[in-house]
């Protein structure tokens, strides 16, 4: 026969079942909490983007810019592990939504490559606003990664809890970061084999490097991410000095209008193609803005300005509809 329980156990064990169920409401009420903040960032980052696009098609305003830089933002100090996010957020109440996503530590990858990651990431954001300053800022950053890639002999770029998962930090603001400045790049420029041949040699010295002075790992994916990186890093690098430390007087031109181009999806481009103005006979595409694209028309004259570019490669600009009859 069992022993009637005492008066302090029972009360023992109603504290115990007490203390359960106000677990059990803190964590569905935790639950729901974070479900309606990150339902709440959703709607908004669709809401922010479906605008932009929206106003890019029919204005092709800056708010357009605007919207993907508020987001990108929000993104880029989320996911920060060089001690900006922590220092911008350390004093956050716990109840604020994504405080403890914001709160964190970091995650141990190597203080250096990971403030050039951010800075990096920020430094593209503002890029359109003063393209000379941010442009310096983000080859510094790069080549002060790929310094830490090749020569670092320790997995400090790497995630401490996965860390033979691939370079992490440095991959992702090397060749994430490339490939944006790429984008910014490639608008209206003449390739020439100086940028092929310095694109070449770049990625081949750094991948050598790499091998013989590496981190010691001989995964695969490492020389594959260096050599995408070193690609990427090089050619649009490249193209970044000899834009945006060009301070040359252009030549100016009229060209005509012989055909344009539309083309839909995640992005809209507006092509117009002149005949050469140089008199080849060839025909030249320039990228044009979506409001431009919409009052020109082929036999239309516009005014191409040509740089001759810091580095030797020709790019140009125009300047929309004219009438110089």
């Amino acid at each position: 026969m069992k022993k009637p329980l005492t008066e302090a156990e029972r009360e023992r064990r109603r504290i115990l079942r007490e203390k359960r169920e106000e677990l059990k409401i803190t964590k569905i009420k935790e639950s729901r909490r974070k479900f309606f903040s990150y339902l709440s960032l959703a709607l908004i980052l669709t809401g922010s983007f479906a605008t932009a696009i929206t106003f890019d098609v029919k204005h092709n305003t800056d708010l357009t810019i605007l919207l993907i830089a508020v987001n990108c933002s929000a993104g880029f100090i989320a996911f920060d592990n060089s001690g900006i996010r922590t220092a911008v957020f350390s004093r956050l109440p716990d109840k604020f939504p994504f405080a403890n996503e914001l709160k964190r530590k970091n995650k141990g990858q190597c203080k250096a490559v990971e403030l050039c990651k951010t800075l990096s990431y920020f430094s593209l954001l503002f890029y359109p606003v003063i393209p000379t300053l941010f442009a310096l800022v983000w080859i510094i950053c790069e080549i002060t990664t790929f310094l830490h890639l090749i020569f670092d002999k320790d997995i400090c770029i790497r995630p401490t809890e996965t860390p033979h998962n691939g370079l992490s930090a440095a991959g992702d603001t090397i060749i994430i970061t490339s490939g944006i400045m790429l984008l910014f790049q490639m608008d209206n420029i003449f390739i020439n084999n100086c940028l092929i041949a310095f694109t070449l040699i770049f990625t081949i010295s750094a991948a050598v490097l790499f091998i013989l002075r590496g981190s010691g790992y001989d995964a695969k994916s490492d020389v594959i991410i260096l050599i995408l990186g070193a690609a990427f890093f090089s050619f649009a690098g490249f193209c970044a000095v000899n834009k945006d430390l060009d301070f040359s007087e252009p030549q100016k031109y009229i060209a005509v209008i012989e055909d344009m181009n539309h083309t839909s999806g995640k992005n809209n481009h507006y092509k117009i193609y002149v005949n050469d103005w140089k008199g080849s006979g060839d025909t030249v595409s320039i990228e044009v803005d979506s409001d431009d694209f919409r009052n020109l028309e082929i036999g239309d004259t516009v005014i191409v300005y040509e740089y001759n570019g810091a580095l030797g490669m020709n790019y140009y600009d125009y300047s929309a509809k004219y009438d110089f009859n």
